[in-house]
């Protein structure tokens, strides 16, 4: 057994859990994005609609809503949502309405397309980051993912 792992009998200490592998925490990242959910949702839909740039893109966005969450823990702000429970609830509705509006928005499009396979409305490289990142800091699992590793 590795030496950074209590035995059986010990408890996971502060310490212990300090000096857990940075791997973990990469791995369990990984494992997060690639997970089905609002994030890959909209990159796929952005990859088939627009094509592979604008996956990058969105993707890139993604990643910099992760970034504002880590910030967001370490200053505190996600052990706030998990403390009071009315900010979690407003958060998870302005994030749920925020999808709403993307599918509306989708909806709207493929009526005035005239399509029932329309694909999301081409946008700019500038517009496809600021949604991705906005659908993922509208995400609160994910704070409460990065606070469990803080």
């Amino acid at each position: 057994m590795s030496a950074t792992w209590p035995a059986q009998n010990e408890s996971m200490s502060d310490d212990t859990l300090a000096r857990m592998p940075f791997s973990s925490f990469v791995i369990a990242t990984l494992a997060l994005n690639l997970a089905p959910g609002p994030d890959m949702t909209y990159v796929a839909a952005r990859s088939l609609g627009q094509g592979r740039r604008a996956g990058i893109v969105s993707s890139l966005g993604i990643a910099a809503g992760c970034v504002f969450h880590i910030a967001a823990a370490a200053a505190g702000v996600a052990l706030l949502l998990r403390s009071w429970p009315q900010a979690y609830a407003v958060v998870r509705l302005v994030g749920a309405a925020y999808l709403v509006y993307l599918g509306v928005g989708l909806l709207r499009h493929a009526r005035d397309a005239g399509a029932l396979t329309a694909a999301l409305p081409m946008a700019t490289d500038g517009a496809i980051l600021r949604q991705g990142v906005i659908t993922n800091v509208l995400n609160p699992k994910v704070g409460f993912f990065f606070l469990a590793f803080l």
